[in-house]
């Protein structure tokens, strides 16, 4: 199925997830006609109420489409993953997300400082909660500005020095 979609246009899946990439109405139409013929061959479902397209505006200045096309309803955003992706492809609504979801990480930090965990049960915590969806944000995100791929870096040094306990030097007088 994922050969015969990657013949029209680059398509990516995981899992039960798939994102494609059409330049043009003419594309996408084939595209959805494709994936309908190569969901009832192999017994798919497409959840329409779950799907959607993005139109995508590099500029921003063009008017967003509205409506439905074969079903699938056009959308400004749309959560794939768990990163939003919007119509100008800016990630700007990511980045603002990641932003509060930290800060209130450090406002629960006080779990890991006060307590007095042991380095191992900080590990622990880390991993569970918070490695993968850090790890996964930049792997996507990295590529989409100089100013995002700083921030994140400085939050993995901050996240690293606070998990491990490592304080500033303090300066010889």
């Amino acid at each position: 199925m994922l050969r015969a979609l990657n013949e029209i246009c680059p398509t990516l899946a995981l899992a039960d997830d798939l994102v494609s990439i059409c330049y043009g109405e003419v594309q996408l139409n084939k595209f959805l006609t494709t994936l309908k013929v190569q969901c009832s061959k192999y017994l798919f479902e497409v959840n329409k109420k779950k799907s959607a397209i993005i139109e995508v505006r590099l500029n921003g200045r063009q008017t967003l489409r509205t409506g439905e096309y074969m079903g699938y309803q056009f959308q400004e955003n749309y959560k794939y993953l768990g990163v939003t992706f919007d119509s100008c492809i800016n990630f700007k609504e990511e980045l603002n997300i990641r932003k509060k979801k930290h800060k209130n990480l450090n406002k629960s930090l006080w779990l890991l400082q006060k307590k007095r965990l042991t380095g191992k049960a900080k590990l622990q915590v880390w991993h569970s909660l918070h490695r993968s969806k850090w790890s996964y944000a930049c792997e996507v995100l990295m590529h989409a500005s100089k100013d995002l791929r700083t921030w994140l870096k400085s939050k993995w040094y901050e996240a690293s020095k606070s998990l491990l306990n490592i304080k500033a030097p303090v300066e010889a007088k």
